[in-house]
């Protein structure tokens, strides 16, 4: 039986906190993989805010806007049907503007295929923008990984 972890690239983009000051997610290599989902769930959100991806030539760049599409978990929390999605919405422009009405104490997952990345642009950045209160949390699952990603033997303490 195989586990998530060898199966699927996992990479930490936020830990969960605050984001109102804005801040770069974790650059991820779309060269190591054919698809990426990336996972948010968020807590309080004050004021609308924008969230966007960019891919780039190198780490770190952000290049060009990129297209996207996300699905919406179906109620809040704890509520019936919040493990339910919605149907899957696309973002032509590569922005997405979330709000407390919609978007509160909900999970997201946004998603890109690599296929669809400019012509040398391997690397894929999130940008959460500054401005508003935006507790949220993310992690990116990188489908059909070209190497497996290393599994320790040893326990993380």
């Amino acid at each position: 039986m195989t586990r998530t972890v060898e199966e699927f690239g996992l990479i930490p983009l936020y830990n969960a906190k605050d984001w109102a000051a804005g801040a770069d997610s974790e650059t991820v290599d779309m060269g190591k993989g054919e698809s990426l989902d990336i996972v948010v769930t968020t807590g309080v959100l004050t004021v609308p805010g924008t969230w966007s991806l960019f891919s780039g030539v190198t780490a770190g760049a952000k290049t060009t806007a990129l297209p996207f599409t996300y699905r919406l978990s179906g109620a809040d929390y704890l509520g019936i049907g919040a493990d339910l999605y919605g149907a899957e919405v696309a973002e032509a422009d590569g922005i997405l503007t979330v709000s407390a009405t919609a978007h509160d104490l909900r999970m997201l997952v946004l998603h890109i295929d690599a296929a669809d990345l400019p012509v040398d642009h391997r690397w894929v950045t999130m940008v959460v923008a500054s401005g508003t209160a935006q507790f949220l949390a993310a992690v990116g699952i990188l489908r059909q990984p070209r190497y497996a990603p290393p599994v320790s033997a040893v326990p993380l303490s």
